[in-house]
């Protein structure tokens, strides 16, 4: 039998009226749909992120790819899962039990709690960040395509007048992310071969840019002078990561395919290498701490006027006081 809703079939006289209990069905329909979105989203955001941001010079790791294959799946599947019990599930319990309990359209209150839930769930990340508008406006979207498949499920168990098998569901969904995910990494290939989606380029400052002094964590300070003079103030050590002060020499290196920054003070190492890092406006200083090829980043950017005060002892530069 149709319900009011007027986009499914009635969930049937098999399914709880309590809003807070989930028929299996709707349970494995609505998981399976937000894997399949979450591995195209996800394959969509990891090339974005690959592309427009510095991966610091810094090689794949040989077995990520090879990881990346085999716990992918299950761990998409198991997020698609989580992503349906904290949105959509509710959403369609709460417009089948307000059809019934109430006559009303089921589709009016399962978007109002979609949107409900998708504000609910916008806050944590309107605190780690996010913009709220933005959060919300793509947690309720992330609801549609599972709302959709628990109601297409729904019509195809009704014609087949016998319960429609989890594994079905399932292998129709693996066999949508095996089409849907290539399809995604082609189109990202044509909007970075066009041009729509920029590749990241780092800066190329001369020396002269370079000259003056620079940030980093807590109290790291480095100074480059014109004339090749430098000084570091409790900059770590590129070996062991302890803190030095000193004073030395400094040269721009460019004749790789990334420009850097050679760095030599007394004490804390010889020639190490400072990355050239950020954007032509904002240029960092990188400086990778322990493994070269997996360390530590250690990210310096240029010190604002007045954020820096000499020490009347001992001449080091350090960040200025609060309110000084």
């Amino acid at each position: 039998m149709e319900s009011k809703a007027g986009c499914g079939p009635d969930p049937g006289p098999g399914i709880p009226s309590s809003p807070w209990r989930w028929h299996p069905r709707d349970v494995t329909a609505a998981a399976a749909a937000c894997t399949v979105q979450l591995a195209v989203a996800g394959t969509v955001w990891f090339i974005v992120r690959a592309t427009v941001t510095d991966d610091y010079d810094r090689p794949v790791a040989v077995l990520g790819p090879l990881c990346l294959l085999l716990l992918g799946p299950p761990a998409v599947a198991a997020a698609g899962l989580l992503q349906a019990v904290l949105l959509p599930l509710p959403a369609v319990a709460f417009a089948d039990w307000s059809a019934r309990r109430h006559g009303v359209p089921a589709w009016r209150p399962g978007v109002l709690a979609a949107m409900a839930l998708g504000a609910l769930w916008a806050v944590p990340c309107a605190l780690l960040g996010a913009g709220f508008p933005a959060a919300w406006a793509w947690i309720a979207a992330g609801a549609v395509l599972p709302l959709l498949a628990v109601a297409y499920y729904r019509r195809r168990e009704a014609r087949r007048g016998s319960p429609y098998p989890g594994r079905s569901i399932w292998f129709h969904a693996f066999a949508q992310s095996a089409l849907l995910v290539p399809a995604a990494v082609g189109v990202m290939a044509v909007a970075t071969a066009t041009g729509v989606l920029r590749e990241y380029e780092p800066p190329e400052p001369t020396a002269a840019r370079l000259t003056g002094a620079w940030e980093g964590p807590g109290e790291a300070v480095v100074r480059l002078d014109r004339g090749g003079r430098a000084a570091v103030t409790a900059v770590p050590d590129a070996i062991d990561g302890e803190p030095c002060d000193g004073t030395g020499t400094w040269s721009l290196d460019t004749s790789g395919h990334r420009d850097r920054v050679i760095l030599d003070v007394k004490g804390c190492g010889s020639g190490a290498e400072w990355l050239i890092s950020g954007t032509a406006d904002r240029p960092e200083l990188v400086l990778s701490v322990g493994d070269p090829d997996a360390g530590d980043l250690r990210i310096f950017v240029r010190a604002a006027s007045g954020s820096l005060v000499a020490d009347g002892r001992t001449g080091r530069l350090l960040p200025a006081p609060p309110g000084a």
